[in-house]
């Protein structure tokens, strides 16, 4: 039985190792549908056809309208890499205003597993409290 990830990007550098990481999902057994955020979906742009072609299913970085058919099976696990500061954001507020992280905010579905994998910036260690993960002074 295949199981179906939905990996999702936002607008960091390692995005453009998407197709990388699709090849390496789907060697493991993983159906994978990709969804980006409107800038990363933006930055791929040229690629975005190959990448469609590559899973198998066509790349959302926005909503369906309503009544249009749900073209992605349902998902088995998320995964957010690259997660932006904002895309984390987002999802920590629960605000679903843009495609991604709503999706990864409601999901709800039981035994789904969700994870982000955040790009960490040199100058996030500047901020008060913030803490580079793994850190003992991280939150």
């Amino acid at each position: 039985m295949t199981r179906t990830l939905y990996l999702f990007g936002s607008a960091a550098p390692p995005v453009f190792d998407v197709a990388r990481v699709i090849e390496d999902a789907q060697s493991r057994g993983w159906d994978v549908c990709l969804g980006l955020t409107p800038t990363a979906a933006d930055r791929l742009a040229e690629g975005l056809d190959g990448l469609a072609a590559l899973t198998g299913h066509p790349v959302r970085s926005r909503y369906k309208r309503p009544g249009e058919a749900d073209v992605w099976p349902t998902a088995d696990a998320i995964l957010v890499a690259p997660a932006t500061f904002n895309t984390i954001n987002g999802w920590a507020l629960g605000l679903t205003d843009r495609f991604v992280v709503g999706v990864v905010a409601e999901g709800n579905l039981p035994g789904q597993g969700r994870a982000a994998a955040y790009p960490w910036d040199v100058a996030l260690d500047a901020v008060d409290g913030l803490g580079r993960p793994g850190r003992q002074d991280a939150p």
